[in-house]
This record gives C-alpha cells, sequence and structure tokens, in this order.
C-alpha cells in the first residue's frame, strides 16, 4: 500500500507543477501526432523524453505509430503507461551515435532528417518547436520565471 501512498504523492506533485505552468502547448492527441511523425520519418534516429519531475531523458522505446490508449505511452519499454500529460519536452538531436555489436563495427555517428521531420510536422498542424544548435526541442509546457519572463523548465 505505501507504494500506492508514493504513485499518488508523485502524480499529486507532477499535478501541481502542471497546474503552474504558463503555458501548456500539447494535448494528449498532439503528443500521439508528435510520436505519428517521428515515426514516419525514415532517417530520425534518436530521440529523447523528458518527464515532469524527473532529471533524467529517456531514449530508447518512442510511443506510437499505433496506439492503445489515448492518455498515455502505451507498453514502451522504460516509459510505459506514462501519461501524455506528464511528458515535459522531447528532444532531437542533430546527431546521434550507434555501435553495431562486434570488433568489426566501429562506432558510427548518425545525423537525424531533422528538416524532413519539421517539415512533416508543419503539416501536420502547430507544434512548438526550438531550435537549437544540437538539434530541436518540442516543449510540452512553459513556466513563467521570478522576474515573469516565460522559461522551459
Amino acid at each position: 500500500m505505501k507504494q500506492i501512498t508514493n504513485a499518488n504523492e508523485a502524480n499529486r506533485r507532477i499535478n501541481r507543477r502542471i497546474a503552474a505552468a504558463s503555458v501548456k502547448h500539447m494535448s494528449n492527441t498532439k503528443w500521439r501526432k508528435l510520436f505519428t511523425a517521428i515515426h514516419s520519418v525514415p532517417r530520425l534516429g534518436e530521440v529523447a523524453i523528458k518527464f515532469i519531475n524527473d532529471d533524467r531523458l529517456f531514449t530508447g522505446s518512442i510511443p506510437g505509430p499505433d496506439f492503445d490508449h489515448k492518455d498515455n505511452t502505451g507498453e514502451c519499454g522504460g516509459i510505459s503507461f506514462q501519461p501524455f500529460a506528464h511528458i515535459e519536452f522531447v528532444q532531437i538531436p542533430n546527431l546521434y551515435h550507434t555501435s553495431l555489436d562486434g570488433p568489426r563495427y566501429p562506432n558510427t555517428e548518425i545525423q537525424n532528417d531533422i528538416d524532413s521531420f519539421v517539415e512533416r510536422l508543419e503539416n501536420t498542424g502547430s507544434f512548438p518547436i526550438r531550435h537549437y544548435d544540437n538539434g530541436i526541442t518540442i516543449i510540452g509546457y512553459e513556466w513563467a520565471a521570478n522576474d515573469g519572463t516565460i522559461q522551459n523548465a
């Protein structure tokens, strides 16, 4: 029973953080569209997902492209059944590294096809995309700083 209490407390804190957001950019539908778009671009490899109140970036399994659940990631590796509403942002780097098994294969640097992905998103709807030197970030929420400016968490 204690674990449920801890989960309830974690959800309460996350919901309180969400309620304090100055801007909520994404809905369950928009998150599903985003992940569907990620799966539709053949040369898009590593993607990182950041959840509210969790300092980790999750890479690996990406929700979709088929969704059995409208409000969460469904069965999806280390992020199974996480509510879409708890996603803070998704990052897609310009480059990512991969290594194949065995000594004959060197580490390989691969370029994500960010331009095709952004074009796909722009044709799908309006998404809060931030462009950086090392890639893009799709923002779920923004919070007001103490000085009144808007910032990502």
